[in-house]
């Protein structure tokens, strides 16, 4: 709230002589004076506009004239001869005048952000596999060593808020205390045995912790290595502090990998570096075709979330030639999807990410029927599920792992 208070004011006070009508002088003056937390000017040449926030209430006015461009004040002390019209609540912190084009008066929770954290990895058990044509999939033949690695992991969730609540919904159950165990239904997958590994459908224990600040909530998640790799849906809600009001919701989806099959890094570059030269001559061969015709194939970038970091070169190239044979080499293509499956072990495998783009008109209007465009690529389209499928089934009889 203002304060009244009596201050040294610049007035006009004209002289008798025409050189003297723009003088000034100070006299003291009763004010309405603010201390602002923040102070926001914003010049338009004929015209300043300020908002200012006091102690969570906002206030706005306008002074004729100024300068250009928006500048930014803390702790600020404004006199004024009338008191200010309530503008509604603000945030006396910086987040409050740093929101954007969002009103400063209206909740809003952003800047959602997940991460992995590796706590602990223990090696379990250790052998040794002999890859063979049956079930080697692309550049890999011959003895590799492996070990089993159990893997202690922390997913951390933060929002940055203001006016909010946050409620978060984890597998679809919701952390409602600070802290806590909460268990669901997943499908999850192992390595092992080697080479193939095994799948199934188990309840899961996941342990939370929330914490909340002033203008941030947090969330860590803490996987139990016993239920292998599996994904869950996250929901983030923001509900408005003054009405709880829901004002917006987010989704995601991330994964915990409890079990990994780790090659010998050795054998992994030398296997990297043969994917590259297949890509090269799946790209060289490309090159020397016309114009293709049919639709172009590309993945989501939500692919690269179930892709271990150690294993994204590996998977950038396996992508990559996918989208350079799926039309020319089918059986180098089925070997790459089943390959990259394996790698990220989930169900359904890659083709839940794979999406076709139509050709370009001019491309369309070159065929000898136009009229038949349509059906090839949904003939295409199913044809590489088909085979996709196929190759889940040849894998799942000779599995092989990256």
């Amino acid at each position: 709230m203002p304060t009244l208070k009596e201050v040294d004011v610049r007035i006009w006070c004209p002289g008798p002589w025409p050189w003297q009508w723009f003088d000034t002088c100070v006299r003291r003056r009763h004010r309405w004076c603010y201390q602002f937390d923040w102070l926001q000017t914003t010049g338009y040449v004929l015209l300043t506009h300020y908002e200012g926030c006091e102690r969570g209430r906002l206030y706005t006015w306008n002074e004729p004239f100024g300068g250009v461009g928006s500048f930014y004040r803390a702790n600020v002390e404004e006199c004024m001869e009338d008191k200010l019209a309530d503008a509604g609540r603000c945030d006396s912190s910086n987040i409050g005048m740093q929101a954007g084009a969002l009103s400063k008066s209206a909740p809003f929770a952003r800047n959602f952000d997940i991460e992995t954290v590796p706590l602990d990895a223990t090696v379990v058990e250790r052998g040794t596999f002999e890859f063979t044509e049956e079930n080697s999939g692309l550049c890999r033949q011959g003895a590799w060593d492996w070990r089993r690695t159990r893997r202690h992991q922390k997913i951390r969730l933060s929002v940055d808020t203001r006016f909010a609540v946050i409620e978060w919904v984890v597998g679809g159950m919701p952390l409602t205390a600070p802290a806590g165990i909460i268990s669901f239904g997943s499908f999850c997958s192992y390595p092992f045995p080697i080479p193939g590994g095994h799948q199934q459908n188990r309840v899961v224990h996941v342990r939370y912790e929330v914490i909340t600040e002033a203008h941030k909530s947090t969330v860590y998640l803490f996987n139990d290595p016993d239920d292998g790799n599996y994904a869950f849906p996250i929901e983030m809600r923001g509900i408005d502090v003054d009405g709880g009001n829901p004002f917006g919701t987010q989704y995601t989806s991330w994964n915990f990998k409890g079990e990994t099959c780790d090659f010998d890094p050795a054998k992994v570059q030398d296997m990297l570096r043969c994917l590259i030269r297949l890509r090269d001559v799946a790209y060289q061969r490309v090159q020397t075709r016309p114009a293709p015709i049919d639709p172009g194939i590309r993945f989501d970038d939500a692919l690269w979330q179930y892709v271990p970091e150690e294993q994204r070169d590996v998977a950038a190239i396996l992508l990559d030639i996918l989208r350079l044979t799926y039309q020319v080499d089918q059986n180098t293509f089925t070997a790459a999807a089943g390959q990259l499956d394996a790698l990220t072990g989930l169900p359904g495998g890659v083709a839940r990410f794979m999406h076709f783009t139509p050709p370009p008109i001019e491309a369309r209007a070159a065929t000898d029927c136009g009229c038949g465009s349509m059906a090839k690529i949904g003939a295409l389209s199913v044809g590489v599920a088909l085979g996709l499928a196929i190759a889940g089934l040849l894998a799942r009889r000779n599995p092989h792992v990256d």
